[in-house]
């Protein structure tokens, strides 16, 4: 599978290198197309790991809602990644700042199930 995103990857920087000379337009759609086309390509690959995750979770007695939050972060944190990358690539790193702030924002929120057990457990200890 690494060797085909690679060899997919070095294809898309030769047609962008190819277009960028005649039609300098293009780059930034083309640029954002191969980009979608290999995060869709690892997405793709990664339901066999969730189930897999989802297994050893229910064997260890880890509650799921954990598991699913954890989830919920890596993909706030992909997904941002990619759109900053995106926007730093077309030149608008004012939109990437603020795209990385807001997934920040996003995980903070996401995670606060387990912060707040977390201050639970962490009182129950302490008398």
């Amino acid at each position: 599978m690494l060797l085909k995103l690679i060899g997919f990857a070095f294809c898309f920087i030769m047609v962008i290198a190819f277009v960028k000379e005649y039609k300098p337009e293009f780059v930034l759609p083309i640029s954002v197309c191969a980009g979608g086309i290999f995060f869709y390509y690892i997405l793709a690959q990664t339901g066999s790991i969730f189930e897999r995750v989802r297994d050893i979770s229910q064997t260890v007695g880890v509650d799921i809602l954990y598991i699913e939050i954890l989830f919920k972060i890596i993909g706030i944190s992909y997904l941002c990644e990619f759109a900053s990358a995106v926007c730093r690539d077309s030149g608008q790193t004012a939109f990437s700042v603020k795209i990385d702030l807001a997934g920040k924002l996003l995980i903070l929120t996401a995670s606060l199930p387990v912060f707040t057990e977390l201050i639970d457990v962490i009182t129950q200890i302490l008398p």
